[in-house]
């Protein structure tokens, strides 16, 4: 006898159970976590401190102008050293009997008195200003010089010439003030080419 609510399977006298179904899964939601209360933190309103901060650009940096050509030449010119002994210094040096010793010196050989004389005459030019009133000694010193001595002694350019003109180059923008510049550079052609060399090194 077959028992309602069973299924029958053909050929077997079995009876097997209905299957109830599985219930369905229930959602639960968990709570949200609190989040603790956060305090919200006023932000400062620029004043006059930071707009200038914020406002302030990088300076670039300074640039020394570069040194004149006039300042170069007495740059080379105060460091030229000499070998011999100091002297003292002279209020008002006799630069021309200076350059007569030195041609002394050069015709007689005698070396440690011809440098001797450049020392003085180097440290008499460094300490001299040149004004209206005394540029006639320097004319005359580069007359002399170059009237009594030449252009190569010993088998070298002579270093006096070189000193005074170097000088020269120098106190070019004072002495071409004076006429007598003019004048002595058109009587002697070799003062006139040292003296253009030296401007332009």
């Amino acid at each position: 006898m077959i028992k309602k609510g069973l299924p029958v399977i053909p050929g077997k006298d079995l009876v097997l159970p209905l299957l109830a179904s599985a219930p369905e899964p229930v959602r639960v939601e968990k709570p949200q976590p609190e989040l603790p209360e956060t305090k919200s933190v006023p932000i400062p309103e620029p004043n006059d401190y930071t707009k200038q901060t914020e406002e302030v650009t990088p300076t670039p940096p300074v640039e020394l102008p570069p040194i004149s050509p006039y300042g170069q030449l007495w740059e080379r010119f105060r460091s030229l050293e000499f070998p011999g002994q100091h002297a003292s210094l002279s209020t008002n040096p006799d630069l021309v009997f200076h350059v007569k010793v030195y041609i002394f010196a050069t015709r007689f050989l005698i070396e440690p008195l011809r440098q001797q004389c450049l020392k003085s005459i180097h440290r008499d030019l460094c300490n001299f200003a040149v004004n209206r009133n005394n540029v006639s000694q320097i004319l005359d010193l580069l007359e002399f010089t170059y009237a009594h001595t030449k252009r190569y002694e010993l088998s070298q350019r002579s270093p006096v010439r070189e000193l005074i003109i170097h000088y020269a180059a120098c106190e070019a923008r004072a002495l071409a003030e004076n006429q007598k510049l003019t004048d002595i550079l058109d009587s002697n052609s070799e003062m006139g080419s040292d003296f253009v060399i030296k401007l332009v090194q």
